[in-house]
């Protein structure tokens, strides 16, 4: 609605930052020339960091999100380093971030075409920063920016597909994804 303004992405889950945040969020951008996209911390009502920094996904990585995995520690840990970016301590340039919170730089927003609009829910925001690291666009994780974060998922872990219209959505964003970056599926084609 504002052109040639940055755009600050929140879920209605996320609490409204305050002018500082905000603030931090803007300077970072504004200090890098290359940062698409720049994300805080997003953190529960307990203060806990929540998994919003990623690497992208690999098939491998996605099956050690199944309650099942604990028991196969290689699968297991391949989906723990696919969540590692979240609990950096120090500002970290990841391959995506979750669009609960995100501040995008305009120039980049405009290059790309904005959000695929293909993606209905879940991994849109994988997918929009997927193609800023093709062009050349640095995605990072400010974790000095804190954001409450309810997180509520429809798609909770325990929520079969079955029962879950969000847990199907969820695989269908994925299979869309994948589809677009075939090598990922097996953990190629990192920035």
């Amino acid at each position: 609605a504002v052109p040639g303004r940055d755009l600050l992405l929140l879920n209605p889950d996320v609490e409204a930052p305050p002018a500082d945040a905000v603030g931090a969020l803007t300077g970072f951008l504004s200090a890098r020339p290359r940062a698409a996209v720049v994300a805080p911390r997003q953190v529960g009502d307990d203060g806990r960091t929540q998994p919003s920094a990623r690497r992208f996904p690999s098939l491998v990585a996605m099956l050690g999100s199944l309650p099942a995995a604990g028991r196969l520690g290689a699968v297991r840990r391949r989906y723990d380093d696919y969540l590692s970016p979240s609990w950096s301590d120090e500002d970290t340039r990841v391959d995506w971030v979750n669009g609960a919170a995100m501040l995008i730089r305009r120039e980049a927003f405009d290059a790309l075409g904005g959000w695929d609009e293909r993606f209905f829910l879940y991994m849109e925001d994988a997918d929009f920063c997927r193609r800023c690291a093709r062009a050349g666009w640095e995605i990072w994780l400010l974790p000095s920016v804190r954001l409450r974060h309810d997180y509520a998922r429809a798609s909770s872990r325990g929520a079969s597909v079955v029962e879950s219209q969000a847990r199907r959505r969820h695989i269908v964003s994925l299979v869309r994804f994948f589809s677009r970056e075939p090598r990922m599926l097996i953990g190629r084609g990192r920035r």
